[in-house]
């Protein structure tokens, strides 16, 4: 860790708190700055009399990489169809496709999302 100085007397200012001070009596505040990354997902059922119609997913997934993507994904039972974009942090389209949801190439096999 860096020594802090005072620019006033030239002594070493010594932590209390968040707060720094010096021995001529002067009080320095800090500024911290630092950066959070929030990431958050919402998933949902629709249902029509007690069965399941449609399921959807949007909002961040963790990779295998530790990185966070962001998906969109719809599993439409009614009308039989599936769609899935799945966007990197770097913002490149890593998967997007859609069609009838008995196309197992594009969503591999069937499970609850």
């Amino acid at each position: 860790m860096a020594n802090l100085i005072c620019k006033e007397c030239g002594d070493e200012l010594v932590p209390m708190g968040n707060v720094e001070t010096c021995k001529c009596g002067k009080t320095k505040h800090l500024l911290l700055n630092d950066t959070i990354n929030l990431t958050d997902q919402l998933m949902g059922k629709v249902k029509d009399e007690d069965k399941v119609t449609n399921k959807f997913k949007v909002g961040a997934s963790k990779s295998v990489d530790g990185s966070f993507a962001h998906i969109e994904q719809i599993v439409d039972k009614k009308n039989r169809w599936y769609k899935k974009k799945v966007t990197l942090s770097d913002g490149t389209v890593a998967k997007d496709v859609e069609g009838p949801l008995e196309d197992q190439s594009l969503h591999g096999p069937q499970k609850d999302i």
